[in-house]
């Protein structure tokens, strides 16, 4: 592997890692400030840092927050997933998927019995594929109507971290002024990739990620959610009862 991956608190951050993010996220986006960078990743509570074995230069990161809420008088945590990006040359990697879930399988074991929850929300159609690709159950899917009590969760989570922007009916977060969009060869989806299911779902879904809407979705946080190949990437065999 080229590349290495260590999860931080993200106040454990150097300005010049601070500064390094912010160019990778402005060569993948347009409309972006390093003001309203600086003040979105001050929100956040850890960040996925990946460098480069050779050079250490900084070669992706993703950033997450701890969300805390209470829906139906039940409390709910969940796992907010800010920006990811990779440099892309090293697209195929897969550090960034071991090292989430490496986070995520041990987050989740360290509150037994809490309701635990995957907040995303999917501007472009690959972070909405990493859904299928990994877990079992998440919502919204295609062919599975999301269940009344899941849809309360995730509106909780998405009205409290995108007040006025979440449009429950849609399931979409339409951002207020010029918000950050995906560079026009990254947001656009080839006629051959809509052949795939799950990403013509992502795309009927959400019309207007051209324009930076983006796909309110969660996902529980349970092994027995997970797929095999989550596993597999961690080395620890097929899971629990898969």
């Amino acid at each position: 592997m080229s590349i290495s991956a260590e999860t931080i608190s993200t106040r454990a951050l150097t300005m010049e890692d601070k500064l390094a993010m912010f160019g990778l996220l402005d060569a993948h986006f347009d409309g972006v400030s390093l003001p309203a960078f600086l003040h979105d990743l001050a929100e956040k509570t850890w960040v996925i840092v990946l460098r480069d074995r050779a050079t250490g230069n900084l070669a992706g990161f993703s950033t997450l927050m701890l969300l805390e809420t209470s829906v139906d008088g039940v409390a709910v945590t969940a796992v907010f997933s800010g920006d990811t990006i990779i440099a892309r040359q090293y697209w195929g990697d897969p550090v960034i998927v071991k090292a989430w879930f490496k986070f995520i399988l041990g987050f989740s074991e360290s509150r037994p019995g809490e309701r635990l929850y995957w907040f995303l929300i999917s501007q472009g159609h690959r972070t909405y594929r990493l859904l299928p690709l990994y877990l079992n159950e998440f919502y919204p899917r295609r062919g599975t109507p999301t269940p009344p009590a899941e849809k309360r969760v995730l509106d909780t989570l998405a009205l409290a971290k995108f007040p006025g922007e979440y449009d429950p009916a849609t399931g979409v977060i339409r951002h207020a002024g010029a918000g950050q969009r995906l560079k026009r060869d990254l947001s656009e989806i080839s006629t051959g990739r809509l052949k795939n299911q799950d990403i013509a779902f992502f795309a009927e879904m959400n019309p207007g990620h051209r324009e930076g809407d983006e796909l309110a979705c969660i996902a529980r946080l349970e092994r027995g959610n997970y797929r095999k190949i989550a596993y597999r990437i961690l080395n620890w065999g097929d899971g629990p009862g898969l």
